[in-house]
């Protein structure tokens, strides 16, 4: 009878093997990683300004009040987007002073958005929408961008209606 010894573990040759493995793969996956981060932050970013407009809207539907929505640079914090039915709403300054009936309103601070740079070309960096049928006070675009990645903008026009559009990005139709 022989008698066999079966080894129980690993040899130094399968144990390196399978760290070359672990560290192909994880040399694949983190660009890809990097890519999907970046498009999350600017996607993010220009759904929640779209949405903060889309309310802008529909608040001066509800409400039959001219509503106001202000973009301010507010310096090392980068931006801020303000709603209110004053039109002296500065975010910059405080959220407090942008309120709907004496309520504070709603907001997008620039700071939960880093690297992401917005800009607009309305006059004065504010727009809004004229009640009672809530056209909006002037066409125009709000741009979204991350630096070397892309730009996401939100463009509006005389009626009010808002689509968001990238050249960039394959998330969102071409703008014409």
């Amino acid at each position: 009878m022989s008698s066999r010894k079966y080894s129980q573990g690993v040899t130094v040759i399968e144990l390196m093997i399978t760290l070359v493995i672990i560290g192909v793969l994880a040399a694949i996956a983190v660009p890809s990683y990097n890519q999907f981060m970046k498009r999350s932050k600017l996607t993010g970013a220009a759904e929640k300004v779209f949405g903060q407009l889309q309310y802008a809207r529909s608040e001066s539907i509800a409400s039959g009040k001219d509503i106001f929505v202000s973009f301010k640079d507010t310096g090392a914090v980068g931006w801020c987007m303000g709603v209110s039915d004053l039109a002296s709403c500065d975010c910059s300054a405080s959220f407090a002073s942008c309120t709907i009936n004496g309520v504070q309103a709603r907001y997008v601070n620039g700071a939960d958005y880093p690297e992401i740079v917005l800009s607009t070309d309305f006059t004065g960096d504010d727009t809004g929408f004229v009640a009672p049928r809530s056209v909006a006070l002037e066409t125009g675009a709000v741009s979204l961008a991350l630096p070397a990645y892309g730009t996401v903008e939100i463009r509006m026009n005389i009626l009010g209606r808002m689509r968001l559009c990238s050249d960039t990005l394959d998330d969102y139709a071409g703008c014409p």
